[in-house]
């Protein structure tokens, strides 16, 4: 999602469409991992990255608008990454 920000400032609309497109594609290898750890986190990030689809429909999309849904999405994402993070610090600990 950094580079859909990237590309985005760069003013490269179509490079951020394609960079949506692999974070999506790749999304559906780790969205059950996401449901799993919060129901709450994935249903928040669903309906965001579809916003955010919807928001990079325009020939050239609300910037602003783009980046604070990729904030949004990004901050569900990153609760989860800490959570998975912590529990295979305390596995390792607890070895």
């Amino acid at each position: 999602l950094r580079d859909v920000q990237n590309f985005l400032k760069e003013g490269r609309v179509a490079d951020a469409k394609t960079a949506w497109t692999a974070f999506d594609d790749n999304w559906d290898n780790i969205e059950d991992l996401v449901k799993d750890r919060s129901r709450e986190a994935y249903d928040s990030i669903e309906k965001n990255m579809v916003t955010l689809e919807k928001q990079l429909m325009p020939a050239m999309p609300n910037v602003e608008m783009v980046n604070a849904t990729i904030m949004a999405i990004n901050t569900e994402y990153n609760m989860i990454v800490q959570q998975i993070t912590k529990e295979a610090r305390d596995a390792n600990a607890a070895k």
